[in-house]
């Protein structure tokens, strides 16, 4: 079974994307080993101390994973498929606020 992990700044508060975020988590459970980490926010702090320091949390959980971004490369379903082909686990980064720091 393959694992994933999805590490992302900041905290789920809101009460329906908790559930829906529980709903998928269990809809998957028998076709992957799926894990969320949240990863604390560096609230209050200027723009580059906080993505330095978010970026070290990131960095600090994984060595290798893909990075989530709006400029990055579109897939579609297929070639997203192949991508995960032959993987026996990756991990999936989303930045925070600000995005992420240069180092992630």
């Amino acid at each position: 079974m393959m694992k994933v992990r999805i590490l992302w700044v900041g905290r789920t508060r809101e009460n329906y994307l908790i559930e829906g975020t529980n709903h998928y988590l269990k809809l998957l459970k028998n076709i992957i080993n799926l894990k969320i980490i949240e990863i604390k926010d560096e609230r209050g702090k200027h723009r580059l101390k906080a993505l330095s320091g978010e970026g070290k949390k990131i960095l600090r959980q994984t060595s290798s994973y893909v990075l989530l971004d709006e400029s990055g490369v579109e897939m579609s379903s297929r070639q997203f498929a192949s991508f995960l082909t032959g993987r026996d686990s990756i991990d999936f980064v989303l930045g925070g606020h600000y995005g992420v720091s240069d180092e992630v």
